[in-house]
């Protein structure tokens, strides 16, 4: 399976975040380990975190097929650089150092997201936003079911 549900979520004073129960119960269902690696998403402006073993196929990719063009470099560039080791504490928890709190714009509160292979913390503000956007798209007459349809048939 994967990553899936949104869950609104508090840092503590030490930046540590308490990983979902059920991401940590996906995490040992797909035998992914307690292994994780973070970084900052330019674009989306979130810290994204996969499993080792996701991020490993990701840079074996990278290194059998270098990228091609200035633009594709600078994106790896920009993942490797921010790209930090993270483990699951005793308690569930993981965390975020503080230059990725504070690029990511994470106050006390935020949202954990699932996507699939990888988890998502944004600001909470610019998640409601995101995804009063996506719900827009969406509900649109060719959004939901167009889209859908497409990645399943």
């Amino acid at each position: 399976m994967g990553f899936k549900g949104t869950y609104l979520n508090k840092f503590d004073e030490a930046g540590r975040i308490s990983l979902p129960a059920k991401m940590r119960e996906e995490l040992k269902a797909n035998d992914w380990g307690n292994t994780l690696v973070a970084y900052y998403a330019f674009k989306t402006k979130c810290i994204k975190i996969l499993p080792g073993s996701v991020f490993g196929k990701m840079e074996k990719k990278y290194l059998e097929n270098p990228p091609s063009n200035e633009r594709l470099a600078n994106a790896y560039r920009g993942m490797f650089a921010s790209s930090v080791d993270l483990e699951i504490n005793g308690s569930g928890r993981i965390s975020i150092p503080a230059s990725h709190r504070a690029k990511a714009a994470l106050g006390e509160e935020c949202y954990v997201i699932g996507v699939n292979d990888k988890i998502e913390i944004w600001n909470k503000e610019a998640w409601e936003a995101q995804i009063a956007k996506i719900e827009e798209e969406l509900s649109s007459e060719d959004g939901f079911d167009d889209g859908i349809n497409g990645m399943l048939f």
